[in-house]
């Protein structure tokens, strides 16, 4: 697993290398992502898929119990970044808050996927990105059902008859509240991950003494 590109990627900076204030995503190499993020969203809601046709959920989270603390934190935070960064950087391009949140959740979670590699088999390390990305998604968005009739044929004899019938149909509305949520989250994490090292720094010289 190689995740040096996502790590290595500058907050501020979009995917083509160009500045916000240099142009929109629309010049970037992650293009098509943007031009199809609904279908990329309905791909992150991957937990379920992945169980299905690989690991179960045990497998899963037992390969994750084996990522150190201190990886596993860094993944999360690094894919954090990422997301508030092109949040921000489509936000700056012009997209509403709400379309930057949906466009920047698809766009992240494409990225991160794309620095697993080639490789068909996950380690607990790509299954703690892949849990993580998931829960972004669900706090970005709000989950609507409506009960619509639908008229669906129905096989009467010789003929056909129409007949109204219940559909649910789901729609996603996306936060744009996210955004700051995810940026207070971020700086919470800074603050008790500096507190933690101070901690650190000052046992090991008390020990020195």
């Amino acid at each position: 697993m190689n995740l040096s590109d996502f790590f290595k990627k500058e907050p501020v900076i979009f995917p083509s290398g160009r500045r916000a204030a240099e142009g929109g995503f629309r010049n970037s190499a992650y293009d098509h992502v943007l031009n199809s993020v609904g279908k990329v969203a309905i791909g992150i809601a991957f937990a379920t898929s992945m169980v299905a046709c690989g690991p179960s959920r045990e497998e899963i989270n037992a390969m994750k119990a084996q990522v150190p603390r201190r990886d596993s934190l860094e993944l999360v935070s690094a894919y954090d970044s990422s997301l508030l960064a092109n949040i921000d950087s489509l936000h700056n391009a012009g997209d509403d808050m709400k379309k930057a949140v949906k466009k920047g959740v698809a766009l992240t979670w494409e990225q991160a996927k794309h620095s697993f590699g080639k490789s068909k088999t996950w380690s607990g390390k790509e299954y703690i990105v892949e849990d993580h990305a998931d829960k972004r998604l669900n706090e970005s968005r709000d989950r609507h059902e409506v009960v619509t009739l639908v008229p669906v044929p129905v096989p009467s004899g010789k003929s056909t008859t129409m007949v109204l019938r219940p559909r649910t149909v789901v729609s996603y509305i996306y936060k744009e509240e996210f955004r700051d949520q995810l940026a207070s989250e971020i700086q919470q994490r800074q603050k008790t991950q500096a507190a933690q090292s101070a901690r650190t720094v000052n046992a090991v010289r008390g020990s020195g003494r």
